[in-house]
């Protein structure tokens, strides 16, 4: 299903590349930062129990934003093969433009709004809170 959503210009797809480029570049960035603070946290080996639990706390932390990270590098990176394919700005799901305000906002993005808002709603239906929550019928 084709969307008049107007397809994105030579200019814009430049622009997002060059955006996109230097959005993995700063995920990279922090994936180092992210490695060697962990290897400084490895090295310490902290003899009070208080200590320990901030050493582990901020190793938590670090493996977290650090997994976030490699999510969004992966999306930039697909987002860059899509530029160089001549896709960028297309959804996989129906084939229609990506809005530009929405581009703009996440250029990795790989859904329209209404696909990316079906595919949320399907995850929620999905859900084992959302089932765990549902009203039990009585026969």
């Amino acid at each position: 299903m084709k969307s008049s959503t107007q397809r994105v210009t030579k200019t814009d797809v430049e622009r997002f590349r060059q955006k996109l480029e230097s959005q993995r570049e700063e995920a990279r960035q922090f994936l180092r930062q992210a490695e060697e603070e962990q290897k400084g946290l490895e090295a310490a080996r902290p003899a009070e129990l208080g200590d320990f639990c901030v050493v582990t706390a901020t190793r938590e932390y670090l493996f977290e934003r650090a997994s976030q990270q490699r999510h969004r590098l992966n999306r930039i990176e697909r987002a860059l093969q899509k530029i160089q394919a001549g896709t960028f700005g297309e959804c996989v799901s129906c084939g229609a433009g990506i809005q530009h305000k929405r581009l703009t906002g996440m250029p990795w993005t790989e859904y329209c709004l209404g696909c990316q808002n079906e595919r949320e709603r399907m995850a929620m239906l999905h859900s084992p809170m959302v089932q765990f929550s549902r009203p039990q019928r009585v026969a």
